[in-house]
């Protein structure tokens, strides 16, 4: 028996495969492509490209016939416009540069409207038709500065020889040959043009040719010289670039301003000084602060009333401008001061190399964030950033960490699938001719780490040949290692990393092994090169011998820089994997999705509100006459005052535009965000989300007609599911918003920046729940991360924008009498970022407050910044106090005679004895994390073989593990 599948002729053996065949047919992802309609199955997509092919041949055939038409038309115009008009318009064509066509048909038409050549048919006065036989100019005398005019000789009657001498503005020509529309076509018919900006337009050669115009272009219209010539305007901005920003610094000074005096007026009744020589280009302290006035301000100088001096006003500056060239605030407030995660701080060149470096920083939050985006993807729990820092700090060899040991586990298994495949572009690995694979050999050993040719007491690596090659950039952070040797490629000689890899052999060292094969393949190329060797050296030293125990036992005892590094390669890799891919475009079309139940959703609420807006106007017209005023129904019973007609109306308008991007002033919305009570509209939404009952507004007992008391208690019960069905939209709507917010894992978004170019980033904004997943290990936590973090300027941007050079150091200082460094100093209250790989961070919610009063909403970048933190200022704060809570809860009632030892107030937990909740029994707070998400959907730990399924089934149910899937948000807004 076979199944066939009709339309596309195809022939199944198996009904499985029929049936998949049909499953697939009948997804809605088809789209047609004569109409463009999308959202259809295989099989409406085909009907519609058959019956559209009928359709889609009448129209190429009514475009040919079009197209026939013009041409058509084209021939006929040339041959209809007056020849002797040809040659004088298609030499004013030539060579002109004009951009649109448009414009210079414009200008062919005012120009040659009343110019005519002999051999033209012209109409005298409208009425009298003749033939141009003559021009001529002719001046007026006794007005030799007047422009001669110009005068024709028409010939009226051919038969009698009849002249005339007219001039110009009575002579006019037939509409038929000459028009906009008529030259627009001569000009697109005759003339060319080519692609590249600024090219001259050009008549046909055959055209030129027979009118005998010349063809040569000029030097200056040629693409070569407009090549030059861009490049010379390049190279002269180049040389002065930055000037553009220093120079409205230096506006025209302002009149001199000095008291009056009594007694010394001249005739115009002011007084006449002269400024100091020292004064001349020093700018008034009230330039250091806007609306500030000095003392000198009390009276004009003469010249500035009367206007005989020459010096303008000075253009007021409308704002906001580049954050730079804003005047400083004198006593302005100052940033408040960062707090620093490692163990130095961006100045302090004397610390030692045994603690968490700076550039460390940026590596954790790079891998926290990653493998919490992707936590689905890779069957991981979500965790704290805490926790990830203290796991990767108390990793040794008396004391393991499951959360260690997955996260890399985890990471390992995207690089090879269960076939063996390498999902990721591996550096092709040097080899010696004698060791190349034979015929018979598997095509795995192609991708394994090759042999040594021979045995020696210390493996040289590739690095060895490179002579006193410095590690730099990132290489310089893992250590100062002159000529490094490990014993990498001895240790992988009869060790198949991708094969152990493919067979899950995590156990044993199996791991710590695998990650040595991975980073020696990766120091073939050139920009992995020296940090791993620099690794390599710390797993595999050449001082020991090349076992399995050796890269468990070293990896056990190193540092936390060097495992940030690590984990940092293996996230660069995974980006680059098809699991990850595929889940990026899933992400995408479920996006999409989101967006069109959006704005289906949007929709009905509008409708709905209409209806309730309706619904209230009827409701009014059945109030008894004479009655006193009845309150107007709330959206539910919150105790608020009644609304009244406008309530009613601003309310709706709330619900519609409640999600639109604010246009209120930043002094605006900074005093409504920081004020304790929030807006009636929001305050509202809050009482009805939280009660979640509705009730209309109680009859009243006065009502004489019990007709009209029905139908009112008719049109307030519609009223109310009117108000029910707009709450349950904007509780959809909500939901919608938050599904875009964590599906939006291609990349993290960064707040803002400052005046000084440092980034300001809140990691839990986008591609993940607020407070991680709502079924793992720890989410008890009830946070994810819990910090803002301060990042430092780009290169690029510091050199550009903060380190000038010295003329425009000089300049800058002259303007705003300060340097930029010592404003950045000042400003910056003593804790700056010098560059990009120095990070800070604050954790408080008063920090954050004076954050957002120091930005200045003058400048372009502190104003969009200010505006992001105060729409994320709500959730920021909630997670930081929700993180103190967790790190520090508050001390239990005293029971006990001996109190449990105080625990550490330092951000970053980095020691053993360091507790969190549940923590009372002095143990790590990180031992706590359970993979519960791989014992649920793989039933056992990324770090267990497949072959001990059971017993991690045994493992989670006795560690209490969460066994039911839940949802992706945690229901946390």
């Amino acid at each position: 028996m076979v199944w066939v599948i009709p339309e596309t002729g195809e022939v199944f053996l198996s009904y499985d495969d029929y049936s998949h065949r049909l499953d697939y047919y009948y997804q809605r992802k088809f789209t047609c492509e004569l109409t463009g309609h999308s959202g259809l199955h295989f099989f409406e997509a085909l009907a519609s490209e058959v019956s559209n092919v009928l359709i889609i041949f009448l129209a190429l055939w009514l475009s040919f016939l079009t197209c026939l038409i013009q041409e058509r038309e084209s021939s006929g115009v040339d041959f209809a416009f007056p020849d002797p008009l040809k040659g004088p318009i298609l030499r004013r064509v030539q060579f002109s540069t004009v951009t649109r066509i448009d414009h210079l048909v414009d200008q062919i038409h005012d120009e040659f409207k009343h110019v005519f050549f002999p051999g033209e048919v012209v109409h005298v006065d409208g009425s009298v038709k003749g033939i141009v036989r003559e021009k001529s100019e002719y001046r007026f005398p006794n007005e030799g500065s007047k422009k001669p005019e110009l005068v024709y000789c028409v010939s009226i009657n051919r038969k009698f020889h009849t002249e005339t001498l007219v001039s110009g503005s009575h002579l006019t020509r037939d509409r038929k040959s000459f028009s906009k529309q008529v030259i627009r076509t001569f000009v697109k018919n005759n003339v060319t043009r080519e692609s590249w900006i600024g090219a001259p337009w050009l008549v046909k050669p055959h055209i030129a040719e027979k009118l005998k115009i010349d063809m040569e272009i000029p030097a200056h219209l040629r693409r070569e010289s407009k090549i030059m010539e861009r490049r010379a305007q390049l190279a002269q901005k180049k040389e002065k670039r930055g000037a553009s920003l220093l120079d409205v610094l230096n506006p025209p000074p302002l009149p001199e301003l000095r008291p009056a005096v009594k007694g010394s007026k001249n005739k115009q009744g002011t007084t006449k000084t002269k400024r100091p020589p020292d004064q001349e280009n020093a700018h008034d302290d009230s330039h250091m602060d806007d609306g500030a006035t000095g003392p000198g301000h009390a009276a004009l100088d003469s010249s500035a009333i009367n206007g005989s001096s020459k010096a303008e006003r000075p253009v007021p500056v409308k704002y906001p401008i580049e954050d730079l060239e804003v005047s400083p605030k004198r006593k302005g407030p100052k940033r408040p001061p960062l707090k620093w995660f490692s163990d130095r701080s961006p100045t302090d060149a004397t610390a030692d190399d045994d603690g968490l470096k700076m550039e460390s920083v940026g590596w954790l939050l790079e891998t926290w964030n990653t493998l919490n985006v992707y936590c689905q993807v890779l069957k991981l729990d979500s965790f704290t950033f805490d926790d990830y820092v203290e796991a990767l700090s108390v990793y040794s060899e008396t004391m393991d960490c499951e959360l260690v040991r997955e996260i890399h586990c985890a990471l390992l298994k995207l690089l090879v699938d269960d076939a063996g495949q390498v999902q990721i572009e591996l550096p092709e690995e040097v080899s010696d001719p004698e060791d190349e694979p034979s015929d018979h050999e598997s095509d795995d050993a192609e991708r394994s780490t090759p042999k040594p040719s021979k045995k020696i007491e210390v493996q040289i690596t590739r690095r060895s040949h490179v002579n006193g090659l410095q590690t730099t950039g990132d290489g310089a952070s893992m250590g100062d290692i002159e000529d490094a040797t490990h014993r990498a490629a001895e240790m992988l000689a009869d060790f198949d990393w991708i094969k152990e890899l493919q067979k899950r052999n995590f156990r044993d060292g199996g791991w710590e092994m695998i990650v040595v094969g991975v980073l020696d393949r990766l120091s073939a190329e050139k920009r992995y090169r020296a940090i791993c060797e620099a690794v390599l050296a710390k797993l595999a030293p050449s001082s020991l011998d090349s076992e399995p125990m050796t890269a468990e036992l070293h990896y056990a005892n190193l540092d936390i820089n060097t495992r940030a590094r690590i984990l940092q390669i293996l996230c660069l890799l995974i980006v680059d994997t098809r699991a990850v891919r595929a889940y990026m475009d899933d992400m995408s079309d479920a996006m999409t999705e989101t967006r069109k139940e959006r704005v289906e959703l949007q929709r009905a609420r509008r409708v709905a509100m209409e209806e309730l807006r309706l619904l209230n106007e009827e409701r009014k017209m059945l109030l008894p006459e004479g009655s006193p005023p009845v309150p107007e129904p709330a959206l539910a019973e919150n105790g608020d005052t009644p609304a009244t007609d406008t309530d009613m109306e601003m309310e709706a308008k709330d619900l519609d535009h409640r999600r639109s991007t604010s246009t209120e002033t930043a002094e605006e919305v900074e005093g409504r965000a920081l004020r304790s009570r929030p807006a009636p509209a929001n305050e509202r939404k809050r009482k009805r989300d939280g009660e979640g009952t509705l009730s209309s507004t109680p009859p009243r007992a006065t009502a004489k007609d019990p007709k009209s008391t029905r139908q009112l208690l008719k049109v307030m019960e519609q009223m109310d599911k009117k108000k029910a069905k707009i709450i349950y939209y904007e509780k959809e709507v909500a939901k919608t918003d938050e599904d875009l917010r964590e599906s939006d894992c291609r990349r993290t978004k960064c707040l803002g920046r400052d005046r000084f170019w440092n980034r300001y980033w809140f990691l839990e904004r986008n591609g993940m729940p607020w407070a991680g997943l709502g079924d793992s290990s720890t989410a008890d936590a009830n946070y994810a991360n819990g910090c803002l973090w301060v990042q430092g300027p780009d290169d690029i941007e510091r050199a550009g924008f903060i380190e000038l050079s010295p003329d425009e150091e000089r300049r800058y200082r002259k303007s705003f009498r300060t340097t930029l460094a010592d404003r950045k100093k000042s400003q910056e209250g003593g804790t700056s970022l010098l560059h990009a790989r120095q990070w800070g961070y604050y954790d408080d919610p008063e920090s954050l407050d004076l954050l957002i009063a120091w930005l200045d909403v003058r400048g372009l970048r502190e104003l969009k910044l200010r505006k992001e933190l105060l729409n994320f200022r709500e959730k920021i704060v909630d997670h930081m106090q929700k993180r103190q809570l967790f790190l520090h809860p508050p001390e239990p009632p005293k029971t006990v005679e001996h109190e449990p030892p105080h625990v550490t107030t330092r951000m970053a937990t980095r020691t053993a004895t360091a507790t969190g909740p549940g923590g009372g029994d002095g143990r790590p707070r990180c031992l706590r994390w359970r993979n519960t998400m791989a014992v649920r959907e793989l039933g056992h730990l990324h770090s267990d073989p497949p072959k001990l399924r059971k017993t991690a089934k045994i493992a989670a149910a006795g560690s209490g593990r969460v066994t039911t899937r839940s949802t992706r948000a945690n229901g946390q807004t």
